[in-house]
């Protein structure tokens, strides 16, 4: 237990002081790519899944399969996964740093892994097994093939899943706090707002979940309509949003959202450790409803009372915010990708102190030009 603190003590340690260093998140290594063509990438690391968080990178093999797979650092084969579903054939490398890189889909391994793995089998009687060889049976060189890319596996088509652990703990760390070239130099695309009536609240006269179309003006999103939203009580907020990398047309998942009260920031979440045991939360994190029928990724901004996920800053509260004064009150969105490209959403609220909640949407018949004055 002592170990595992103080790894994850370090680990943030070291993600602040380079903060502030250079303005975005690095982990000091000496890691190589596991690929030797241009990452591009399916996936990345946070996106919501249907009953999970992404916890690593998919990279692209440019629909075939036999890409030389090489260990990102020196160190020693920890498991090895063979599998009809899942990871399929999947590699675990562990390495002096304290991280575990983790390499799946596989298609074969090299002679040198191959052997191990034959043999354990009959030892089992089993083509499907997990091994855990022994500490520095097989060593293994930074740069040294130890895999060939495939298709196994529960996998929609020929790709490398890539994952970074802690070794201690084995949460999925961000890959990209490592420093590996990926080109990024789009915003993420904010597709949706939506506010949550918490406690009996009302959102614009109607006690129901309410969707609110954006449209992107000078860089910034703004409500397609110049309407102040009317608030009465607790409410919450979520975010439709998506990233794209470049030379990719493939939809990602956003890493961090910040949330402000005028001057007052009031939610922050970013994804930089996952952890299995607490994955499934994603289903309170997200709005399940809005996944299930249409899959849409919207983020909620606050935080259930059951959600122990570990992304958010909670020192800032849980997210939840009410109007109590007659005054004017701007609420700013900012999503951003992991290379710092941000995308923001401004829109403005006010109490309605009429205090009345009907079965239907209402629309506020003052605009924002209105109150302003």
């Amino acid at each position: 237990m002592i170990k595992c603190c103080f790894s994850s003590w370090l680990f943030f340690l070291l993600v602040l002081a380079n903060f502030s260093v250079i303005g975005q998140l690095t982990i000091p290594n000496n890691f190589r790519s596991p690929i030797g063509i241009p990452i591009l990438l399916s996936g990345n690391f946070g996106e919501l899944r249907t009953n999970h968080f992404h916890t690593g990178l998919d990279v692209k093999t440019n629909g075939k399969i036999n890409y030389k797979i090489y260990a990102i650092e020196e160190g020693f084969v920890s498991r090895i996964n063979i599998s009809h579903w899942g990871y399929g054939k999947a590699i675990y490398v562990d390495h002096p740093n304290g991280y575990t890189s983790v390499y799946a889909h596989l298609d074969h391994f090299p002679p040198k892994i191959e052997k191990f793995i034959r043999d354990h089998q009959y030892k089992k009687q089993s083509e499907i097994i997990t091994y855990y060889p022994k500490i520095d049976l097989i060593k293994v060189k930074k740069g040294e093939v130890i895999a060939f890319s495939g298709n196994s596996g529960s996998s929609s088509g020929p790709h490398l899943h890539f994952e970074i652990r802690e070794t201690v703990s084995e949460h999925p760390v961000n890959p990209h706090l490592f420093g590996f070239d990926v080109v990024d130099t789009r915003p993420p695309v904010v597709n949706k707002l939506k506010l949550y009536p918490i406690d009996n609240s009302c959102i614009n006269s109607t006690s129901k979940e309410t969707d609110f179309t954006l449209k992107k003006i000078n860089g910034d999103y703004h409500l397609q309509t110049d309407t102040v939203i009317r608030v009465n009580g607790k409410f919450g907020i979520g975010v439709s949003a998506l990233d794209y990398y470049d030379n990719s047309y493939s939809k990602f998942g956003v890493y961090a959202i910040q949330v402000w009260l005028d001057d007052q920031l009031k939610f922050k979440q970013e994804i930089n450790e996952l952890d299995f045991s607490t994955s499934k939360q994603i289903n309170i994190h997200k709005d399940f409803n809005a996944y299930n029928s249409k899959r849409e990724s919207i983020h909620k901004t606050f935080i259930h009372p059951l959600n122990t996920l570990a992304i958010y800053d909670r020192d800032l509260g849980n997210g939840i915010m009410e109007i109590e004064d007659e005054n004017l009150h701007k609420v700013t969105i900012e999503v951003a990708d992991y290379n710092r490209n941000k995308s923001k959403v401004v829109f403005y609220v006010k109490r309605d102190a009429g205090n009345n909640c009907n079965d239907t949407q209402l629309t506020s018949n003052k605009t924002l030009s209105s109150l302003k004055t």
